[in-house]
Formats: structure tokens, sequence, C-alpha cells
């Protein structure tokens, strides 16, 4: 009977090694940087003073769809577009951005516009703010604005983004509330929702899945799995795809991220 006491004793403390071990692991890896995603923004943030370049390639393809009327199929389009980007830590919770929307569309490269973002994380799940009643917050929330200059004919854009998540340290999740306002000649607002997820399978290689739609009637709906790997301290690589499932074209964007941090 001691002998199987012992037993679970050494099977219990084992098992709480590997437990702590693990998310301790999971701690370690966390990025910091707030591009975990590639739809979603995530409310994490560099730290003040850090500097990051990042770029974003997307490669969008997709199946050719029928004409009846002329009985043959078109040909569809295979674009890319191309997202160069410097991050700037004004604070430990306040991020400032500067990137451009680049396309190439039948071997023709256009600049579409060049963005501005801000994000401020607002309430820190990890920190010591409380409400007035004497309780913390178990999420973190922050907000986010962007403005991109369109040129080349390309309308000025707005976007707004409130932000809610939470480390679980074997997993975080994440939610964004989104509106955006294109400024053409009848302007008018759009509003989305994105849910991201994000899990770590070692010290360098990691899980995304993204989930993103307009809050409009016959909207596409998408769905982005993704990996992230580090390839050193200082340099991420992401690749994903994202697809339609709600839609009879059964379009591929598949998606790259680079991200460095000086």
């Amino acid at each position: 009977m001691l002998e199987n006491y012992s037993k679970k004793c050494k099977l219990y403390y084992f098992t709480k090694y590997i437990i702590i071990r693990i998310i301790c692991l999971f701690s370690f890896i966390n990025a910091h940087h707030g591009k975990d995603y590639f739809v979603v923004t995530s409310y994490d943030t560099p730290h003040k003073g850090e500097l990051l370049a990042s770029l974003s390639i997307d490669n969008i393809t997709g199946e050719s769809h029928h004409n009846e009327s002329e009985n043959h199929s078109d040909i569809d389009k295979n674009d890319f577009s191309l997202e160069p980007g410097i991050i700037f830590g004004i604070r430990n919770n306040w991020t400032l951005e500067m990137h451009a929307h680049n396309s190439i569309s039948n071997g023709v490269f256009i600049t579409e516009s060049i963005a501005f973002e801000s994000l401020i994380r607002i309430i820190d799940e990890n920190s010591d703010h409380t409400h007035s009643n004497g309780f913390a917050l178990p999420f973190s929330i922050a907000m986010l604005l962007e403005y991109g200059i369109g040129v080349n004919e390309t309308p000025d854009d707005l976007e707004f983004r409130f932000i809610i998540g939470k480390n679980l340290r074997l997993f975080s999740f994440v939610i964004n509330l989104i509106a955006q306002n294109t400024h053409e000649e009848h302007e008018h607002f759009q509003y989305g929702l994105a849910f991201g997820l994000k899990s770590y399978l070692s010290k360098k290689i990691g899980g995304t899945l993204e989930f993103d739609m307009k809050l409009a009637e016959n909207s596409e709906i998408h769905i982005t799995p993704g990996i992230n790997y580090s390839l050193m301290e200082n340099f991420d690589f992401r690749s994903g795809t994202s697809i339609n499932i709600n839609s009879e074209n059964s379009k591929l964007n598949f998606r790259s991220m680079i991200i460095y941090s000086f």
C-alpha cells in the first residue's frame, strides 16, 4: 500500500513539474511586437524605444469562372500585394506604425496608399490596473486608429478597431470590432468582426487561426490558418492561407510576413 502511495506521489510531482515547464516555455516564447496575425490586430505592443520592420506579401489566386454566354472559362488573375512597414514603440503600451499598400496586377506595380497607424493598449491584464471598485480586469483592451492616404486614384481610408484579448499561457485569443470609412464620392461605413487564436508547439514554432467577416449582407467569411516560426531572436517569419468558406469562388490568399527587430 505504501508502495502504491509512493508511486502516486511521484506521478503527481512529475506531472506538476511537466505542466510548470510547459507554462514557462509558452510564457518565454510569447512575442510582444503585435504582429502575431495576418488579419487580426493583437493587443501586444513593442517595448518603449523598440524599432521593427515588417513586410507582408499576399498572393491571391483562384479557380476560373465559367462564362455560360460564351461557353468558356475566364482566366483569373494572379495578383500580389506588398505591405512594407516600420513600427516604433513610443511607450510600452503605445505604438506608431507607417506602412504602404502596394499591388502587382498583370505585371504592373501600383502604390495604392500610405497608411499611418496608432495602437494603444489602455488596459493590461498583467498590470496592477484596477477598477474603481477594487478588482483587476482579467483581459487586455486596446484601440487602433489607422488613416490611409490614397494615391493613384485610391480613396482615403479611415479604420478603427476595438481590441480585447487574453493570454491563457498555453494559448491566447483576441477579438477585433472593426469600423471602416472609405472617403469616396458617397462616404459610407463598413463594420466587421475578426477573431484570432494563437498557440505554440515549441520554442520556435507556433500556430494561429483567424476568422474575419464584414457585418453586411452576402459578405464573404474568411478563415486563415497560419504557422509562425522564429528564425532568430529578432527575426520572425509567418505563413498562412486565407480561404473563403461561404462563397462559390474558391479564391485563395497565400500570405507571408517577416518581422525584424533592430
